[in-house]
């Protein structure tokens, strides 16, 4: 077994007891290749996490369990996406995609200077 650098020095590393606890979980396990989250903590440090889902819909799964565990961990928020994605998310909060319409309406009462 693979020993991390925290375990050598003695120190504990939140995201990697997260880890270890989400990918435990024989739901998520196949030979496919599996898609990667992007986790931002606070300081800003980024870790990517690879998940054991090989569908979107069910990485995104893994993804919000292992950052509702994680901030639960460190009681603090964090920023993640899918690595395939532009769009951050924040905290286990789902993202509502805006219509097309809404998107022109912003835009032209922005243009004119009539925000709601």
């Amino acid at each position: 077994m693979a020993v991390t650098l925290a375990e050598v020095f003695g120190r504990r590393d939140v995201v990697e007891d997260c880890k270890q606890s989400v990918q435990s979980n024989p739901l998520f396990s196949s030979f496919a290749p599996r898609i990667f989250g992007e986790v931002i903590l606070r300081d800003g440090t980024r870790r990517m996490y690879r998940t054991r889902a090989t569908k979107k819909k069910d990485a995104e799964q893994e993804i919000l369990i292992f950052v509702a565990s994680l901030e639960q961990a460190i009681g603090d928020t964090v920023m993640w996406r899918i690595k395939s994605e532009k769009e951050y998310r924040l905290s286990t909060q789902q993202t509502v995609s805006k219509s097309r319409g809404n998107n022109l309406k912003t835009a032209i009462l922005s243009f004119f200077d009539l925000e709601d």
